[in-house]
């Protein structure tokens, strides 16, 4: 049989239990005595145990709260409390059936009236392309999915009232 673990805070009092002292004469004075005895001694333990655990406060319910939870998180993670980790915008998809998807559609549909403005007929792709190097919200997306998304956009957009407000 391996040795008895011991509790990550050591030895307290020398990882004896505390002894209740027993006059055996049965007085009940005597009896009283020996229980607050052994509370104040289970009292500073207690207390060497709250300052393992960083615990300095020393007035309330709350520094016993804490080292409760202390030891209660050792045995279970589940009462950790770890930060989350944030949502990653970097990699996000733009949604298109909303401001974003107009935005696209509109600012595809300017570069095309320009082009044909100076005579030139550019393709979709090639639209998509250079808006892509243009606007880094969409760097990070290949082109094929972003020709997709131009035309679930396209979709809303050709079902949305493009009006602007007076």
């Amino acid at each position: 049989m391996g040795r008895k673990k011991l509790p990550p805070w050591g030895k307290i009092g020398d990882g004896k239990p505390i002894e209740r002292i027993k006059l055996g004469s049965g007085v009940p004075q005597f009896e009283k005595w020996a229980d607050e005895e052994a509370k104040a001694e289970q009292f500073r333990r207690m207390r060497r145990v709250k300052e393992y655990y960083g615990i300095r406060e020393e007035k309330g319910w709350r520094p016993w709260y804490d080292l409760a939870v202390a030891l209660a998180s050792e045995r279970d993670p589940a009462l950790t409390v770890v930060d989350a980790k944030p949502p990653r915008t970097d990699r996000t998809a733009p949604r298109m059936r909303g401001p974003e998807g107009v935005m696209l559609v509109e600012q595809i549909q300017c570069m095309r009236e320009d082009y044909e403005a100076l005579g030139v007929k550019q393709k979709l792709i090639a639209l998509l392309a250079e808006h892509q190097q243009e606007c880094s919200r969409y760097r990070h997306i290949p082109l094929k999915d972003l020709e997709r998304m131009y035309y679930r956009a396209l979709e809303y957009y050709d079902t949305t009232d493009k009006r602007k407000p007076k």
